[in-house]
Parts: C-alpha cells; structure tokens; sequence
C-alpha cells in the first residue's frame, strides 16, 4: 500500500483507504465518492510542480469549481409527482429539507437503528408502544395524528388520510396549484412534520416535551407567520383562509 510520511506520522493515500464498520456514514460516503471522481481527476505538471484539474464530462481539463462537479456528476431523474409538495413557492427550506427525507423514508428512526443495533429496545418517546418509524412517527402514533388532524381541520381540503405517503399524494392531486389553500397545503404538511420530528428529538436527546396542545400552538403560530409574508390579492379563497386562522392581511 502506497504512503507517505507527513512529520513522523504515516497517511494511508486517500485511495486506498478501505472503510471500517465502525466509521461515520458520512466518511463512509465520502469514501464511496471516489469511484465516481476518479475519471474526472487530471494532471499536468507546470515549472516542475504538479497541478491538478477536474476533467468535465465532455473531456475538457478546467479549473475546479463546486458548480462544474455538480453539473457533472449530479443524477439527471424524472421529476416525482410529489415534487411541488415539497418545493413550492413559500417553502422553508429546513422544513423542506426533513420532509423530503421522510417521504424518502430517510430520517434516522429507531427501526433503521435497530438493524444495526438489534439489541436496543427502542419506543417511541410519545406512546411508548412500539419502536418509532417514519410510517408510525407520521401518524400511525396516539400523539402525533392527534397534531395532525388539528392541522387537517383548518384546511380546506380535510379529506386528507392520516398517514404521510397518503397525505403527500393527496395534495400533490390538489388542482388548483397556484390557489392560496395549495400554498397552505404545503405549510401545513411541512411544519407538521417538522415539528413532530423537532419534539421526538427535544424528548430523546434533550429530555424536552411540550404537550399536544402547546405543540399545536407552535405550528400553527409558524404558519400565521408564514402567511403574513406572503403577499396575496384578496379573493374569496384569502378571505376563507383569515376566518380559519385568524390573520389580517
């Protein structure tokens, strides 16, 4: 195996470090990059020094940028149906962020734990029944659906299931998308989930609750002030919208 000396210390080459069990995912991930980089490093030597380049997908020998190697090595897909769900105009990009890994089913629940630690017996922080899921935490729970079908009552489309895969199709079938309640849609999914995500975390690592109610009132004093930045031509719809919840624009 190729190394170097660096002040005494001997550095495995970054190559051809080979991943522990007991590393980070996300220097396990780092490490998965270099098959994918590889064929876009380059060389050439200036004046005796030698000088690195990224090489871009059509072979051209270009400066590094963090834009060029996204444009290069990001996985061009089809857009999912339940895109504008999550990315829509108004969208809080941290919400955004934990909704999307709960439709991916990414968060890092206490089922996915257990897989790899089969000997912890993990329970929801909220019931206490079961191991916490994405399919139990949203919103198979006692606790949470209860949040949820408050949040669901102040909508104008309440048909809505109480499970998350549900939900995001439902709304993503919304046909009016450029009505104020299809914006309001998204708020209230996003914060929803966000939120119960916050307070399963405040609980495990925090030893942190707030109660149904008190949880109810953050979100929905979220979303009041979500609304009031944004700018609305009053319309029947708006005018439905300030009744429920109790805004002035």
């Amino acid at each position: 195996m190729e190394a170097i000396r660096a002040m005494g210390v001997e550095v495995k080459v970054f190559g051809d470090i080979v991943p522990k069990q007991s590393d980070s995912w996300g220097w396990k991930f780092l490490l998965e990059l270099r098959g994918k980089v590889k064929h876009h490093i380059g060389s050439e030597v200036v004046n005796g020094s030698t000088k690195f380049h990224w090489i871009t997908n059509g072979g051209q020998l270009v400066h590094y940028s963090t834009q060029q190697v996204w444009k290069d090595l990001k996985v061009n897909r089809n857009t999912v149906s339940w895109y504008d769900v999550v990315w829509f105009k108004g969208f809080d990009p941290k919400q955004a962020f934990i909704l999307w890994l709960a439709i991916l089913k990414r968060l890092n629940t206490q089922d996915r734990i257990m897989k790899w630690m089969p000997a912890q017996d993990l329970r929801c922080v909220f019931c206490g029944r079961e191991a916490d899921s994405v399919e139990h935490l949203f919103f198979k729970c006692e606790f949470t659906v209860k949040i949820w079908r408050f949040l669901k009552s102040k909508l104008l489309y309440r048909g809505l299931p109480d499970e998350l895969q549900g939900i995001i199709q439902g709304i993503a079938l919304y046909p009016f998308k450029r009505n104020v309640w299809c914006i309001l849609n998204g708020w209230v999914v996003e914060a929803c989930v966000y939120f119960v995500w916050q307070e399963r975390n405040y609980r495990n690592f925090r030893k942190e609750s707030r109660s149904i109610d008190g949880l109810c009132r953050v979100i929905c004093s979220f979303i009041q002030s979500k609304m009031l930045t944004f700018k609305v031509k009053q319309s029947r719809a708006v005018k439905m919208v300030e009744d429920i919840w109790e805004i002035k624009w």
